[in-house]
């Protein structure tokens, strides 16, 4: 099984390594290369807000065994999961594996990505980081 994740590098740091946030997830991969641009529009306190990006890197995990992915999984992941792939939960919990992309992004204005962490920040809403992701892949 193959689940896409398309993660924005945020300003924010853990123990020195970056924290990403997840803007996408996809059952492709939509072969976004390093140093490509792409565009990330976030509807974030009733305003749309629009990032130019450039993909720093793709990093390819395989999952062996699905049933410890459902495990830490939470509610809203596990919708947004099948949203994707229907029967996915149910699939991983017997255990297929995953093969997981994630595309890094980076935001080239720093000011539209502080827009959207005030933006967030102000209404309380949380988002998943990705924490502890290296730097390069």
């Amino acid at each position: 099984m193959l689940l896409c994740q398309v993660e924005l590098r945020s300003l924010e740091e853990n123990n020195n390594q970056p924290t990403y946030y997840i803007v996408g997830r996809y059952g492709f991969d939509p072969d976004f290369q390093p140093s490509e641009d792409v565009w990330i529009n976030w509807q974030v306190a009733n305003r749309t807000i629009e990032i130019a990006a450039t993909v720093t890197g793709r990093r390819k995990e395989i999952h062996v065994d699905g049933r410890t992915i459902i495990a830490r999984m939470n509610e809203t992941e596990k919708a947004q999961f099948l949203a994707i792939y229907p029967d996915g939960v149910e699939t991983l919990a017997r255990g297929t594996s995953l093969f997981l992309l994630r595309i890094l992004v980076e935001a080239k204005d720093k000011d539209a990505l502080f827009q959207i962490q005030a933006a967030i920040a102000e209404n309380e809403k949380l988002l998943n980081a990705q924490k502890q992701l290296p730097e390069s892949v």
